[in-house]
């Protein structure tokens, strides 16, 4: 069985998302981030992971990993990292998450990750307004914030982030909707081509004989 996927275009800038993928089951995909600056240069992957379709009263779980790239000059380690997710809808944010490392957590030096880490953000009928069976799109924002130690002669710590909006999910009101869900729709349709497949092939040995 093949599932066909749809891919996003990509956009290879700075803090953007790319190579973005979109399926029945997840949207995921990454975005760059970094500073090149004077003494020294750092450059982070993070890649995430979402449902691209929720319910109202559900959970919505961003699923975010940070991966060093590089760490040069007097750069030498990333601490006390974060990540935050958001949801706007229409500019306004309905929900909101953060994720972040121990105090005492290790540094993270180049070539070393975080993660994966979930960001729960519930989805509220009440901020929402919705009426029953409406389906609305909401923007998903992901962040990371971390401070990045520099050797002597700073001997000081610097903040680094990078921010991007990482796609959208459809956010629908239940009420009013069949109670079957979009994944037992996907299961059945899947199901029924197995079934219809087998037939067709039975049917044509038998032809042959």
């Amino acid at each position: 069985m093949t599932v066909a996927l749809v891919l996003a275009p990509l956009v290879q800038l700075e803090n953007s998302a790319v190579g973005q993928t979109t399926s029945v089951i997840t949207t995921s995909g990454s975005f760059f981030a970094g500073l090149d600056e004077s003494d020294g240069v750092s450059n982070y992957t993070i890649r995430y992971n979402y449902p691209p379709r929720i319910n109202i009263g559900s959970n919505l779980v961003v699923t975010a990993t940070l991966e060093i790239n590089a760490m040069s000059g007097l750069k030498l380690y990333l601490r006390h990292y974060r990540f935050d997710a958001f949801v706007f809808v229409n500019g306004n944010l309905v929900s909101g998450a953060t994720n972040a490392s121990d105090p005492f957590a290790s540094p993270l030096y180049a070539g070393s990750h975080w993660g994966p880490r979930e960001l729960v953000m519930p989805i509220n009928s009440t901020i929402m307004g919705t009426k029953p069976a409406e389906i609305i799109l909401g923007n998903v924002t992901l962040s990371f914030l971390g401070d990045v130690y520099h050797d002597l002669p700073k001997s000081s710590f610097g903040s680094e982030s990078g921010r991007s909006t990482i796609g959208t999910v459809s956010i629908i009101d239940p009420r009013g909707q069949p109670s079957i869900t979009f994944e037992e729709v996907a299961l059945a349709t899947v199901v029924i081509l197995v079934v219809v497949t087998g037939y067709l092939i039975s049917k044509r040995r038998g032809s042959k004989k």
